[in-house]
C-alpha cells in the first residue's frame, strides 16, 4: 500500500481524479476550520502583499484569494493540479510547478526575500525550515492542517485495508512542532476545530472510507453489509456522524 502524502500517493490521486479534492458528498456545519481558513487569510492580507500558496493543489484556496492581495504565487509538483489551476487563473495570480522536495534537500520556490505571506491549506509541512529564506522580514504564516480527532467507534467492523488511520491532534502537533523548532519559529497563535461530517448516503460513506487507499478493491457493494450495519448501529435518524478536525496556525518569521 503507498503510504499516505507521500509523492507516489499524489501521483496516485492524480490520476484518479485530475485534481485534489474530496469526491463525498457529505454535511458540515459553519465554522468547520476550512471555510474559518480563507475568512482568517483574507482578513490578514495586505493589497501589497506577495503571498506564496505551498502545496496549492488545484488552486481552488489560491484563486479564490488572489483578489485580496498584491499578487499570489501557488505552486504544486503534480502536473495535472496545476494545469487545472491555470485552467481558472485569477489574474492576481501565478502557478508554478515545483518540488520544494528534492534528493539536494529542502527549496520553496525563488530567490528571497519577496514573500509578505506563506499559506497552506492541508498543504505539507516539510517547507518550513526553508521559509526563512525567501521570507521577507517579519512575514507572516497561516496554514490548515486536518486531523482526526476521535478513534472512530466503527472503525474495527471494517476490513483491515480501508479502516482509516488519520493522524490525531497531537501526531500532528509533534510533526509541526518538529519543522518549527528547526527553523527557530514559534507559533503566535492556534485554533482548533471540531465537528461532525454527517453522511446520509451508505454510498458517498463508502466514497469517504475508500479515498486515498491505494491498493483497494473493493466495491460498494462488497462492503454494503457492513456499511449497513454502521448506519444501525452508530447512525441517528439515517444519518451518520464523523469527527472530523482542524487546525489552523500562525506564525511569522523573525
Amino acid at each position: 500500500m503507498i503510504t499516505p502524502h507521500t509523492k507516489p500517493w499524489y501521483d496516485m490521486i492524480a490520476e484518479r481524479q485530475q485534481r485534489y479534492f474530496y469526491p463525498w458528498k457529505s454535511k458540515l456545519p459553519e465554522n468547520h476550520g476550512e471555510d474559518s481558513y480563507v475568512t482568517i487569510v483574507k482578513n490578514e492580507m495586505k493589497k501589497s502583499d506577495v503571498v506564496l500558496d505551498v502545496g496549492c493543489g488545484s488552486g481552488e484556496v489560491t484563486n479564490r484569494l488572489a483578489q485580496y492581495c498584491g499578487k499570489i504565487i501557488g505552486y504544486d509538483r503534480v502536473g495535472t493540479f496545476i494545469e487545472q489551476a491555470k485552467a481558472g487563473r485569477h489574474e492576481n495570480a501565478e502557478f508554478i510547478l515545483h518540488d520544494s522536495k528534492t534528493d539536494e534537500g529542502i527549496r520553496l520556490p525563488g530567490d528571497g526575500p519577496y514573500v509578505d505571506m506563506f499559506i497552506s491549506s492541508k498543504g505539507p509541512l516539510h517547507w518550513i525550515p526553508d521559509a526563512a529564506r525567501i521570507a521577507k522580514h517579519g512575514a507572516r504564516i497561516l496554514m490548515l492542517v486536518p486531523y482526526q480527532p476521535v478513534c472512530f467507534v466503527w472503525n474495527d467492523l471494517l476490513p483491515m485495508d480501508v479502516r482509516c488511520t488519520g493522524n490525531s491532534k497531537s501526531d500532528i502537533i509533534r510533526a509541526l512542532q518538529s519543522r518549527l523548532d528547526a527553523a527557530g519559529i514559534k507559533i503566535d497563535d492556534i485554533a482548533y476545530y471540531e465537528v461532525d461530517e454527517q453522511f446520509d448516503e451508505p454510498e458517498e460513506f463508502f466514497k469517504f472510507i475508500v479515498w486515498g487507499k491505494s491498493d483497494v478493491q473493493y466495491s460498494y457493494t462488497d462492503l454494503e453489509p457492513v456499511i449497513g450495519e454502521i448506519f444501525d448501529r452508530y447512525g441517528r435518524s439515517g444519518i451518520l456522524n464523523v469527527g472530523y478536525g482542524r487546525l489552523i496556525w500562525k506564525s511569522h518569521i523573525p
